[in-house]
């Protein structure tokens, strides 16, 4: 309640009861005495006025007080509630932590049984192909040499050659510079069919089995050549495959070259021909001296008789004179 205002009044009701200007002696001491009193009652005033200043600052302080107390409260709670969220998910995380740290370990011991049931998988394999034979060489071990290799039903021995051209290929014809003892190539169909030689040396691994391995899975073919001025040559064609006797080993497949030689050397749809069994009139003077691809361009014959070095020689490679050469197939992985 603000006390100025009442004083005020009460100031104000006593001033007016005075009846007449004229007063007896002793009533104006009285007068006297009533205006040292209204001067102590404005001092009274003011310093009322300063006391109801301050309440009402002390007033907005307790306002400012309860509003930061309320204001703390709230944080206060919102602070309990946040340790309460922060201690519920520690919880979880240590929950999570846990079964990690058990799947890791579960995983790692899969890991490890998986890494020696693929360890002896591929002992059981590499059994499996000592006994029955590598599916290609690129299954076989990576040394260059002879290798049981599985043709069909068959278990046969092939040369791998691991080292060059990225590994992986079986080699199916072979060829050195000739010379005294050398293999000779001019031979009959049945010879070409079934292959003859010495796989360590001058071969011909057999048309029956390149057939057998192409008409399963698409193969890679590369034709390597020397001679005395160029050196090595070497094509190589990304698919290849070969056909059936019946269709006299016909190239059926043979696309996508490449290489630092010719690529001319053979062609798609060329049969194979021998002196006792040949399709092509144009060429049988080159099939006399060694089986080979033709049809109507006598263009190459990697068979034919290697000649000494002061005479011409029949074995070429897109007219070309060469002295040693190696075919060879490789699987390819996307049989693309």
């Amino acid at each position: 309640m603000k006390l100025l205002p009442f004083i005020a009044t009460l100031f104000l009701t006593l001033s007016s009861c005075q009846p007449s200007t004229e007063r007896p002696p002793n009533e104006t001491v009285l007068a006297d005495t009533v205006g040292f009193a209204g001067f102590g009652f404005e001092l009274l005033l003011a310093k009322i006025e300063q006391l109801e200043a301050k309440l009402q600052e002390q007033n907005s302080i307790q306002q400012q007080l309860d509003a930061t107390s309320k204001l703390i409260s709230t944080l206060q709670r919102r602070l309990d509630e946040t340790q309460s969220t922060l201690q519920a998910r520690d919880a979880l995380v240590g929950n999570l932590q846990q079964k990690l740290s058990q799947s890791e370990s579960q995983f790692r011991q899969a890991q490890d049984n998986l890494a020696k049931q693929v360890t002896q998988n591929v002992q059981l394999n590499r059994n499996v192909y000592i006994l029955s034979g590598y599916p290609s060489c690129r299954d076989a071990p990576d040394q260059t040499g002879p290798q049981k290799l599985r043709v069909g039903s068959q278990t046969v021995q092939g040369y791998c050659e691991q080292d060059d051209y990225g590994g992986g290929w079986l080699v199916i014809q072979r060829r050195s510079s000739g010379g005294l003892g050398a293999e000779s190539f001019n031979r009959s169909w049945a010879d070409y069919r079934n292959g003859f030689g010495s796989l360590d040396g001058d071969h011909w691994w057999g048309l029956e089995k390149v057939h057998l391995l192409t008409k399963g899975h698409v193969h890679e073919l590369l034709v390597e050549v020397t001679d005395g001025f160029w050196g090595i040559q070497w094509a190589k064609w990304n698919r290849f495959q070969l056909g059936s006797e019946m269709k006299r080993y016909e190239i059926v497949l043979l696309e996508g070259c490449s290489g630092n030689g010719t690529c001319y050397g053979l062609e798609k749809g060329e049969p194979f021909n021998t002196f006792d069994r040949s399709s092509s009139e144009s060429c049988e003077e080159m099939v006399r001296e060694g089986g080979w691809w033709l049809k109507s361009f006598c263009r190459s014959n990697l068979n034919a008789i290697i000649r000494s070095s002061n005479q011409e020689s029949n074995m070429i490679w897109h007219h070309s004179q060469k002295l040693s050469s190696r075919i060879m197939i490789r699987m390819k992985i996307d049989n693309l």
